[in-house]
């Protein structure tokens, strides 16, 4: 079975966190990755833990420049949520916070793919019910 990271996305839109991802060799690694895949990528950098609408207009403009079939989050929650905004809205000819924050309506326009790759391992918690900073596959 192939997942959406593995479709045949020709342009991907790369959003990541200021530092984290860079930090420890995630981003170096993803972007070895796509580029080694034949992917173009561009990335929308820096996006800031609880985003605001500025840097979803941002994101949307890139995504809608950039054309982007694929749009891939690396890092944390805030980094994912914001990725999934973009992905709702890129296609969209309403203001997204009119649309989805104001109005709560269903997205009504086509959508586009999203996936996500953490930089930090699982929070897990073992069987005493412990925190145990493992990754989920070795869970």
């Amino acid at each position: 079975m192939r997942t959406s990271s593995q479709n045949t996305a020709r342009t991907s839109c790369l959003s990541t966190a200021a530092v984290p991802s860079r930090k420890n060799g995630v981003y170096d690694q993803v972007t070895a990755v796509l580029n080694a895949t034949g992917k173009n990528v561009t990335e929308i950098a820096d996006v800031m833990p609880n985003p605001t609408v500025e840097k979803l207009r941002e994101g949307v403009a890139m995504a809608k420049a950039a054309s982007a079939n694929l749009i891939l989050a690396v890092g944390g929650g805030s980094v994912c949520d914001y990725s999934k905004a973009v992905s709702v809205s890129a296609n969209c000819d309403e203001d997204p916070w009119e649309k989805y924050f104001v109005r709560f309506e269903e997205p009504s326009c086509p959508v586009i793919p999203w996936d996500a790759c953490s930089p930090w391992p699982a929070r897990v918690r073992n069987e005493r019910g412990r925190r145990d900073h493992r990754s989920c596959r070795q869970a």
